[in-house]
């Protein structure tokens, strides 16, 4: 692990002022707004609320509203259609139904098409199961490429062209992807959901994931997306975006992400900086922030975040850290 650096830092920096801890405006756990979100969509569709669903899908493209991370509510909002990964197929049943109930009554819309296709990408998993591809049976194979194309096919008839929504592309980019479609096939996804919304975030973690060597990146592929994503939207979050691409390789290979990846630590901390003034009262960020930090060895910065973390342990911090011994040995 490489958080082994002990004992250097952190005596004597770890206090925060009563003065300074006033003036810090309190963090918001991401992870518990989403999921609170997420409930208040899914409801609205238990209860056949489609009118409602129907304006709140066109608030979210027009106005793009943020979680305290910065990251916007409309994927969740499609996320919040889709059953959990472990649902009966009664429940998956029920789920598809009120989603064709929903397009019925607005077959002009694309997000109930939208709510369709990822159920749908929902089940292709549940077929293929979550082994290595030689653990799959042919079965699985031709459920997950059945369920695949159908997202497709619903993506592709969706209005995505007129309903300015870059969360559909996000979804295309993944059915294309489990479909076996052609990397051509796939990154035209990405491009016209950014042509979309240049800020769509899920889009540029998409392709962080697509570009992991264990997929389908090259080496050194990763880390020049990631300077261009940022330089490609420097004008709204500065280097975030970095962070943002490079934090998807950086978590998944823990133990090896230093041999494995070349980010730069300058620009990751500028990244995190410019997340951390767009969006003060983040938990997220300053959990990312003090778990690099230490992953890089920069006492000051890992000295600041822990002190603005405290004792706490979120599912930000789960997410970040993994685990709290992993936080505990920074802090010590």
């Amino acid at each position: 692990m490489h958080l082994r650096w002990i004992g250097v830092v952190l005596l004597g920096t770890l206090w925060v002022s009563a003065a300074a801890a006033s003036a810090t405006p309190p963090l918001v756990s991401f992870v518990a707004e989403r999921q609170a979100y997420r409930a208040t969509v899914t409801q609205l569709l238990l209860q056949r609320q489609f009118e409602t669903l129907e304006t709140q899908a066109r608030e979210l493209r027009a106005q793009r509203p943020r979680f305290s991370a910065g990251l916007q509510r409309l994927y969740d909002f499609y996320e919040a259609l889709t059953p959990p990964a472990e649902a009966s197929p009664q429940t998956v049943e029920q789920r598809l139904q009120l989603l064709q109930q929903w397009r019925a009554q607005w077959p002009k819309s694309g997000a109930p098409m939208g709510g369709l296709a990822r159920v749908h990408l929902v089940l292709a998993w549940q077929a293929r199961g979550g082994g290595w591809a030689s653990s799959v049976t042919p079965e699985g194979w031709q459920g997950f490429r059945e369920h695949s194309r159908q997202a497709v096919e619903w993506l592709e008839d969706a209005p995505l062209h007129t309903a300015g929504d870059a969360a559909l592309y996000n979804l295309l980019f993944w059915a294309r992807r489990d479909a076996g479609r052609p990397r051509a096939d796939v990154e035209e996804a990405f491009r016209l959901g950014t042509a979309v919304d240049p800020t769509y975030d899920q889009l540029y973690n998409s392709m962080a994931a697509y570009l992991l060597p264990r997929w389908h990146g090259r080496p050194g592929e990763l880390e020049a997306f990631a300077a261009r994503a940022a330089d490609q939207t420097k004008a709204w979050i500065g280097d975030g975006m970095y962070l943002r691409v490079a934090i998807n390789a950086l978590l998944v290979d823990r133990e090896a992400s230093l041999r494995l990846y070349t980010f730069s630590w300058p620009r990751l901390k500028r990244g995190l900086r410019d997340l951390d003034r767009a969006f003060p009262n983040s938990s997220r960020t300053v959990n990312y922030m003090g778990y690099l930090a230490c992953l890089y060895q920069d006492a000051p910065l890992a000295a600041e975040a822990l002190g603005r973390l405290g004792d706490s342990w979120d599912g930000d911090a789960q997410e970040a850290w993994g685990t709290p011994a992993t936080k505990a040995a920074c802090r010590h």
